[in-house]
């Protein structure tokens, strides 16, 4: 299992096995904090009665020390300067749930407690570090990527259908399923208990909660302050967050894309810095997916040391057929393509890179907070019977026409309203006419196809289930509903897994949970205003950089997965997509899959996202070999 992760931790392996043989403990680590022995996992607190393995890191361990010693706890027998010491020293002093409140940090941390044979499981509040975990021929098995459950020997890959329909929804398996129904994630901010004298009963609770957050800003008036105390306010946040991530006993850089968050990033880290910070970023020769001279711009009036490779479209192509290596479980965002070979380049230099991630969820940023209240206030007015066979009729023009009608109307739009890519979302905004609520307009948006379960022999109809609370408006509704689910299951699984492949730390000073409840703190016209998103924080951007050098529309970080799927990627894509490969698997139905392929293959319908899903699912099959029931 230790073997199966070990490019998660190259620089050292350790064991642990209780003396009764009841648990085994394996840890691969990735030296950052203390590079010295007494780093090593696992390890055993000061006074013998817990045991732990533990990834990522508690960036305010300083802190926490200071407090320990403070309140008189022994921290003379704390062995080491690691962060990983003094969370056990602090679980010892406080117990767990009082020291977790205090922990600044990224983490799964699992504790074994001698005293009463429990093993506790704890996974951090935005999940940033994931966890796995079965129940296998009696053992209770847990392990970072799922590649380290495949390893266990009687461990079977049983596939759930409901999960590959959620999945070519999604691009990703939404916590706290898996693909397989015998495998589970352990969700953000919840922690699980489980004994050796009973190991196939976990129980799971949650020790943090958005919910809780939301509903304590709920109770309060939101911040009542003028805009330079906001923007002061977020910026000392931020500063704070990027100070903390910035300690390391290795190298340290950025990813800089040039947008609003990675910029945000870098010029905090820079202002502290006493040097020039390594940043990193590559670009493609497609200039529309091209954002390498934005980021050399930034990183130029900034004065960082900047690095840029420039990828040809073959570089990118060759590593398609491993992606399942690197991804054990199905994921298909194409973002995870650059997102993978930003962190091979940025590991020549660095061990440790901050990167952006968090701002969209937590200021406002995606297209959908703005647009998507906005559509649902027009539409909600208008009868669903009527928006109904609109929505039916628009649905049957052509891409041509469409492109052609928006080729004419985008050139007298302002540059804050022009959109790359803009018949998928030209089709996305089709498609909201029939609902009749606001929870399935946003599950619609978030969807890459409306009826995936046409597509998976025996799939069933998915719902959306709610988890924001009620009384939030709109935008704050998809602002918490993607950070309960969007945030972790996609970006943050692309960033672990991308940056762990190559044995990268990536470390989000966005995703301070006490940034996020300032956010949430701050009334909506610091998020949105006057059509600008992530309001306050582009006034935190432009006192480092002048505007024109970060206002453009948003472009995220894809590849130009339709081109190659017609070009280079064809060959590739149609011996994946064989019908009688498909009909001997017996996951998808091979008529509508052919029908998606041929119509994209001859242009006359752009299916670039579904047919990536689709393909990761087949190429993760191939390479996994999963047990695919035929019931």
């Amino acid at each position: 299992m230790a073997k199966a992760i070990a490019h998660r931790g190259p620089d050292d392996e350790g064991f642990w096995f209780a003396p009764d043989g009841q648990l085994g403990l394996a840890h691969r680590r990735l030296s950052i904090i203390d590079l010295s022995p007494l780093g090593h996992q696992p390890m055993q607190s000061a006074a013998g009665n817990l045991v732990t393995v533990f990834n990522g890191e508690i960036y305010n361990h300083a802190d926490i020390r200071a407090e320990l010693a403070r309140a008189g706890a022994p921290v003379h027998e704390i062995r080491g300067g690691s962060d990983t010491a003094v969370m056990l020293a602090a679980v010892e002093f406080w117990g767990l749930e009082a020291a977790l409140q205090r922990f600044v940090g990224m983490f799964v941390i699992a504790l074994w407690d001698r005293r009463d044979q429990s093993l506790t499981i704890v996974r951090d509040r935005l999940g940033v570090k994931p966890l796995y975990w079965a129940i296998s021929d009696g053992f209770f098995l847990f392990a970072s990527e799922m590649a380290g459950l495949h390893a266990w020997p009687s461990f079977r890959k049983k596939v759930d259908r409901q999960q590959v329909v959620a999945f070519l929804q999604h691009s990703y398996v939404p916590a706290p399923h898996t693909i397989y129904s015998n495998a589970h994630k352990l969700e953000p901010g919840c922690l699980l208990r489980v004994t050796a004298a009973n190991p196939t009963q976990p129980t799971i609770r949650t020790w943090w909660s958005l919910e809780q957050v939301v509903a304590a800003e709920q109770r309060e008036p939101l911040l009542s302050v003028g805009d330079t105390e906001a923007v002061d306010a977020v910026a000392s946040a931020l500063r704070d967050s990027v100070r903390l991530r910035m300690v390391s006993d290795v190298p340290i850089g950025a990813l800089l894309s040039g947008g609003i968050d990675s910029t945000a990033v870098v010029a905090t880290m820079q202002s502290l810095a006493d040097r020039p910070v390594h940043t990193f970023t590559i670009g493609y020769h497609e200039r529309d997916f091209d954002e390498a001279d934005h980021a050399a711009a930034v990183a130029a009036h900034l004065g960082t040391d900047h690095h840029e490779w420039r990828v040809s479209a073959s570089e990118v192509q060759q590593w398609v057929p491993d992606l399942p290596t690197w991804f054990s479980e199905p994921f298909a965002d194409s973002s995870q393509l650059p997102t993978l070979l930003v962190s091979k380049f940025a590991r020549q230099n660095v061990t440790v890179a901050l990167s952006g991630d968090g701002g969209d969820e937590f200021f406002g940023g995606y297209n959908r907070h703005l647009w998507g209240p906005r559509v649902w206030q027009q539409m909600r007015h208008a009868p669903a019977a009527l928006r109904a066979p609109f929505g039916r009729a628009a649905s049957r023009v052509s891409d041509d026409v469409i492109a052609a009608s928006w080729a004419k109307i985008s050139k007298g739009l302002p540059a804050s309203m022009q959109v790359r890519l803009p018949l998928v979302k030209i089709r996305k905004l089709l498609a909201l006419l029939p609902h009749q609520n606001i929870e399935s307009l946003y599950f619609s948006l978030i969807s890459w196809h409306q009826q995936p379960w046409e597509l998976v022999q025996g799939g069933k109809p998915r719902h959306f289930a709610r988890r924001a609370p009620r009384y939030l408006n709109d935008m704050r509704f998809m602002m918490f509903e993607d950070t309960v689910g969007y945030l972790h299951d996609d970006v943050l699984t692309k960033v672990d897994r991308a940056s762990m492949a190559h044995g990268l730390e990536a470390r989000e000073p966005l995703l301070d949970h006490r940034l996020l409840q300032l956010a949430w703190q701050l009334p909506d016209h610091f998020h949105i205003r006057n059509g600008a998103q992530k309001w306050a924080l582009r006034q935190v951007v432009y006192r480092h950089v002048p505007a024109a050098l970060v206002d453009r529309p948003k472009a995220g970080f894809g590849v130009p997965v339709g081109d190659w799927l017609r070009g280079p990627l064809r060959d590739w894509a149609a011996a994946l997509l064989e019908p009688s490969v498909l009909n001997r698997e017996g996951l998808l139905q091979a008529a509508p899959v052919t029908r998606l392929w041929q119509e994209h293959s001859r242009g006359t319908a752009d299916y670039t996202y579904i047919l990536w899903n689709i393909l990761m699912l087949r190429a993760w099959s191939e390479r996994c070999r999963p047990e695919i029931s035929h019931d």
